[in-house]
């Protein structure tokens, strides 16, 4: 199992070739990969997220600025589970948790931890920056 935590600033891990290439090398394995909150950026560089549906925190600017993101895959909800691969939102923790221990063979209730308290729409999944922030985004990755 391989686990990819929220990274409060992806961008230098996006350019770590190193990095991008193991990911890359996972391809067409049954390895459970299971990543949560901006984590999935990661994926997406290295083509994991080709032709699997996933969620995540990245901001819609952001997924909208980077092309090797596909958008046309993610979807405004809190946890999704695609094969062997696992991905969600950071306020999804608790399901995020339980998902991964069931991807490896762990049998745990639901209510091993208690889950997001409140009823949430799939509009709650979806997450802006504003421009301001974009604009710094961008400046950052272009330094790259």
């Amino acid at each position: 199992c391989l686990i990819l935590p929220g990274i409060l600033n992806p961008i230098p891990a996006m350019f770590d070739r190193k990095n991008i290439d193991f990911l890359r090398s996972l391809e067409g394995s049954d390895l459970l990969i299971a990543s949560i909150s901006s984590s999935p950026l990661l994926l997406a560089k290295a083509g994991y997220l080709q032709g699997r549906r996933f969620t995540s925190g990245i901001p819609v600017e952001i997924m909208e600025y980077l092309d090797f993101v596909p958008r046309e895959n993610a979807e405004a909800a809190p946890i999704i589970c695609d094969g062997n691969l696992i991905t969600a939102t950071g306020v999804a923790y608790r399901e995020f948790a339980v998902q991964t221990l069931r991807g490896l063979g762990i049998d745990c209730p639901d209510t091993i931890f208690q889950g997001i308290r409140s009823e949430m729409k799939p509009e709650d999944f979806v997450y802006r920056m504003g421009e301001e922030n974009l604009q710094k985004f961008i400046a950052e990755y272009s330094s790259y």
